[in-house]
């Protein structure tokens, strides 16, 4: 069957699967925690820097204004 993978930072995760599977039922809905694991922001955002051909301080300001993502063990 296809699926939909949609990752999500751990605030506000719970309610998100919550929803979801309230709308769609749990045998049509699971998170899928053995794959979560938290964003790394700044090798992340100097990628995408480097592909826009952006430069190195502005990516960097931009990568500062990014809140980091807590990782919990779900």
């Amino acid at each position: 069957m296809p699926d939909i993978d949609i990752d999500f930072c751990t605030r506000g995760r719970g309610e998100v699967i919550q929803y979801v599977t309230e709308k769609y039922g749990r045998e049509r809905s699971r998170p899928d925690h053995h794959t979560f694991g938290p964003w790394a922001r700044a090798p992340r955002s100097k990628d995408v820097g480097r592909v826009l051909d952006m430069g190195y301080a502005e990516v960097d300001r931009i990568t500062k204004l990014i809140p980091p993502c807590r990782s919990t063990s779900s």
